[in-house]
């Protein structure tokens, strides 16, 4: 076909990719007569034309990606907005990211079921809420699995743990794409907890709740209970899961980006992570609230009593145990 346009009608058609280019590639037809040609050989012509530009139509499709999250202006926050600039960058405006925060699209389970079932395009969890689409997604939350958050970057770097964490839920409509650290837990409460934490909590003496300190500070919790305990413990981790269906929607090239973008960006925010969450401690504190240590001894203390929760909890199931013997490796081999 393009031997009987001649090369210089077959250059234009090789996939214009502006309007100026369509708009020169008309008036060339036109000048060299190649109207009345395409006329002559009838549906032929056009045939040919849609076969050449049709890939090119089809790559200028935009995909709306809506990402979703329970939390607000904290790690998973800043991780949705750095994912969310770096497809549509690379995409080149192709993936046009939305960003939901603070449970605007649903509680977590509402955003989980909606990404399994792609009326939501992207979630940003802690992995251990999705434990109801399978149970080791909780393992990275094992107390005592990393006590640093530099442990826990590495953790969330080791290849083993990706493959095993971002594989879950693939035959229930998850692609997992991203996996880093989010912070260290921290205990609120209305009365201060300087010593004795598991004791006093598991018995009822004294009504807290586990979260990171970013929650607690952007959420402002200060007026509710001052008080805030850094147990460090267990570890908070972040995951993105883009939903199979629309994943498998998607062009090669774009696929590719949106693994390749999940996998940067959860490396990139490694930094800001710390930032985000010293900023936080700060602002607790200037908000009137407190930040507790627990004496050392208590701290090595607690950190003991936890070792074996993991594996008691996991030991009757054979997945979940495996899983947790994975990662407890993968954190010994890291620190």
């Amino acid at each position: 076909m393009r031997a009987a346009i001649g090369d210089g009608a077959g250059q234009f058609l090789a996939c214009a990719d502006s309007a100026i280019e369509r708009e020169r590639f008309d008036m060339f037809v036109t000048r060299r007569g190649l109207v009345t040609w395409a006329a002559a050989v009838g549906g032929v012509f056009m045939l040919s034309l849609a076969v050449t530009l049709g890939p090119c139509a089809a790559d200028d499709k935009t995909y709306v990606m809506k990402i979703a999250l329970a939390t607000l202006d904290d790690v998973l926050h800043q991780y949705a907005k750095n994912y969310a600039a770096a497809v549509e960058k690379d995409s080149g405006g192709r993936i046009k990211a939305e960003i939901y925060p603070a449970s605007q699209l649903g509680s977590i389970e509402r955003q989980a079921q909606a990404v399994q079932f792609g009326a939501i395009q992207c979630q940003i969890v802690a992995p251990e809420f999705l434990v109801g689409i399978d149970e080791r997604f909780e393992v990275l939350a094992a107390p005592g699995l990393v006590t640093s958050t530099a442990d826990g970057q590495r953790v969330a770097a080791d290849p083993a743990v990706l493959k095993l964490i971002l594989g879950l839920g693939a035959d229930k409509g998850l692609h997992g794409a991203g996996l880093f650290m989010n912070s260290q837990s921290a205990v609120i409460a209305r009365t201060p907890i300087r010593h004795g934490v598991l004791p006093a909590l598991q018995d009822n003496a004294l009504d807290g709740a586990v979260s990171s300190i970013a929650v607690f500070s952007s959420m402002h919790y200060q007026l509710a209970a001052k008080y805030v305990t850094e147990t460090g413990q267990p570890a908070i981790f972040g995951i993105a899961e883009v939903s199979k269906k629309w994943y498998d929607s998607l062009p090669t090239d774009l696929q590719q980006i949106v693994d390749k973008d999940a996998a940067s960006e959860s490396m990139a925010i490694n930094s800001q992570a710390v930032e985000i969450n010293d900023g936080a401690r700060k602002a607790w504190i200037d908000g009137g609230g407190e930040l507790i240590s627990l004496p050392a001894d208590e701290q090595s203390a607690m950190l003991k009593t936890l070792a074996s929760v993991g594996e008691d909890v996991s030991k009757t199931k054979p997945q979940l145990s495996a899983a947790y013997r994975l990662v407890t490796e993968a954190a010994q081999r890291r620190r």
